[in-house]
């Protein structure tokens, strides 16, 4: 009977044995590959951080690269601007280490011939070499992140775009103009006419938009289009209405959105003395070509405007035209565009003043 009663409670016992040691195996497994997984982290991190992926490549379908002061946008356009690190930097850095290697080799024969000494020295040369290696290849992994998959030139255009037609909307609010105030105005290019940037009309519209590169601007060669892009650009809203001529002129920042240098002119058609143009070699913009990207030969030219008043003060307004105009940039127009169609419009307001009869002089008022 004891042993009756002894059995079913072994049983039990051994079951709860069983139970309690599954339990403690699965718990090592789950222990096991939550190590597992902290060692796996652990080198990705490593290995991030000596070579890290690189940065996501914006899609060419976006509408544009952001709004200014977006953080994103900054850092695409930055990168378009950025020259790939050469080849030739990681192939150096790899020969580095591969000299370690061998002088780690030489030490540890030196050590087993019995020339502590020698190993030594050996050694430390191992180490210097095999610490500037490894530099130079973490460098050019950062790099080359932070320089490739770049944005597609037409995302830049379609962002300054977007900044000019920001810009017109707040230069016709700071001057208290709508569109219906202006008399002349850019249209946007037909499909067949992209390229040649807008074509000026009369009445109503968007106000006349110049912009060209601006004083130190750095700019890189793009091998799709074969259109230069500027990292700065002197931009000029001009405003023709019934009462007065406003522009509006500013340095725009591809890269952040940002204006800088804004000026303000307002003007009586009778007090515009002249518009006078010039083209010039603009050999001063050569100079901030980005160096690091492959060659090609670059010709600049400036078409400049100079608005002066009778008070003496003066407007330039400068645009680029050696290069073709970027079809995704619709809202500039080109001093030709313009020119034939302002000086209708200014003579057409400024009516000359012709001298009237002279009238007879009191002798009263003039005699002493």
């Amino acid at each position: 009977m004891i042993f009756s009663e002894s059995f079913p409670r072994k049983a039990v016992y051994g079951g709860d044995h069983m139970a309690q040691a599954g339990r403690r195996t699965a718990r090592g497994a789950r222990l096991r590959e939550w190590a597992r997984s902290r060692r796996r982290a652990w080198w990705r991190r490593r290995r991030e951080s000596f070579a890290p992926p690189p940065f996501p490549q914006p899609s060419p379908e976006l509408p544009t690269l952001g709004e200014p002061k977006d953080a994103q946008r900054k850092e695409w356009v930055q990168r378009y601007f950025r020259p790939s690190p050469p080849p030739s930097d990681l192939t150096r850095g790899y020969r580095y280490v591969q000299v370690a290697a061998v002088v780690l080799v030489v030490a540890v024969c030196l050590l087993l011939l019995g020339s502590p000494g020698w190993a030594g020295a050996c050694a430390a040369i191992m180490v210097v070499l095999l610490a500037v290696g490894a530099t130079a290849i973490r460098t050019y992994h950062h790099t080359y992140r932070r320089a490739n998959h770049k944005p597609a030139a037409r995302l830049l255009d379609r962002t300054l775009n977007q900044d000019l037609t920001a810009a017109c909307a707040e230069t016709l609010e700071a001057f208290g103009l709508r569109r219906g105030d202006l008399l002349l105005h850019a249209d946007p290019p037909r499909p067949e006419e992209r390229g040649a940037g807008r074509v000026v009309h009369a009445h109503g519209g968007l106000p006349l938009v110049f912009a060209g590169p601006a004083e130190g601007a750095r700019h890189r060669p793009d091998y799709e289009d074969r259109i230069r892009r500027f990292t700065v650009y002197s931009v000029a809203v001009v405003c023709l209405a019934a009462d007065r001529l406003a522009v509006r002129t500013f340095d725009l920042d591809l890269a952040t959105g940002g204006k800088k240098n804004v000026d303000t002119h307002e003007y009586h058609y009778d007090h515009v003395a002249a518009v006078n143009t010039r083209r010039r070699a603009a050999k001063d913009l050569l100079a901030g070509d980005i160096a690091g990207f492959p060659v090609m030969k670059a010709t600049l030219t400036a078409h400049q405007m100079e608005i002066t008043s009778t008070g003496g003060t003066h407007i330039l307004i400068s645009t680029e035209i050696a290069q073709k105009h970027p079809p995704e940039l619709t809202v500039t127009t080109s001093i030709d565009n313009a020119l034939p169609a302002l000086r209708r419009m200014l003579q057409r307001t400024t009516q000359p003043r012709v001298p009237g009869p002279r009238e007879p002089v009191d002798p009263s008022v003039t005699a002493p």
